[in-house]
């Protein structure tokens, strides 16, 4: 037979799991990032080339090439997000 548990101990114990989702993982990746030889800012991080296009002088026709890489805090301030927003925008380019 279990005892009755008072709801305030459940209510407690709720929170206190509740807590623990969202701290934990929160308090662990800070812990990582103290520890972590990455740089601290982007004025820190190496700006330099990273080899995957060969030199210009190597390669003579002209060509487009389009890397992509997570933007944090910026993504989707840029430009539209909304798809009529899209659609409108190349319109108007088109019409120019």
């Amino acid at each position: 037979m279990t005892p009755n548990r008072s709801p305030r101990r459940r209510i407690s114990t709720v929170m206190f799991a509740i807590l623990l989702l969202f701290i934990a993982p929160i308090l662990a990746r800070a812990a990582l990032y103290a520890v972590s030889d990455d740089p601290r800012s982007w004025r820190d991080a190496d700006w330099s080339s990273t080899g995957l296009l060969p030199a210009p002088r190597e390669f003579e026709p002209a060509r487009v090439i389009i890397f992509t890489g997570t933007a944090g805090a910026w993504k989707g301030r840029l430009g539209p997000t909304n798809p009529a927003q899209q659609l409108a925008g190349r319109r108007k380019m088109a019409r120019q």
